[in-house]
């Protein structure tokens, strides 16, 4: 079993998701409107929320093979350099996921998961050159040439 968290300006969003890539469950959890939300609330809301989805699925943390985290900013090895709308800066994902220590954890730009979802599996299936914007707190982007996504040179891979 594979865990996806969409690590939102507004909100954070999570899925269970089956080794053949079908979409056991999903949960959204809204913040609450606050001047800044600190690092430890998102902690307990996506620990509890991860929780409760694997009770409902009748599952431990330990059948959890690999989580990705999608998350705004710039993400540089296994952490995200500034998420503005959260006004974090260097978040890792041990500081996110202290629960999950030891498990294959990766992180990218949220618009660029958003864009190779739709690549992959979605309206974008068929096409060798397009955009994909992402339009919600902030704005995201991927831009596929010849069915590859271009990356600045200094990026990590997805």
């Amino acid at each position: 079993m594979k865990l996806g968290i969409d690590l939102g300006g507004s909100h954070v969003g999570m899925g269970l998701i089956s080794e053949d890539l079908k979409l056991i469950q999903t949960q959204h959890i809204d913040f609450q409107k606050k001047e800044k939300i600190q690092l430890e609330e998102i902690q307990e809301m996506i620990r509890q929320t991860i929780h409760k989805m694997l009770a409902e699925q009748n599952l431990t943390k330990e059948e959890i093979s690999q989580i990705g985290v999608a998350a705004p900013g710039v993400p540089k090895e296994d952490r995200i350099e500034r998420i503005v709308n959260l006004r974090f800066e260097n978040l890792s994902v041990s500081e996110l996921l202290p629960d999950f220590q030891g498990k294959k954890i990766s992180i990218h730009n949220d618009g660029k998961c958003a864009a190779v979802a739709e690549k992959k599996m979605g309206s974008l299936i068929d096409e060798k050159d397009c955009i994909f914007l992402c339009l919600g707190t902030g704005i995201g982007a991927g831009v596929f040439l010849d069915g590859n996504l271009l990356k600045p040179r200094k990026s990590t891979r997805i």
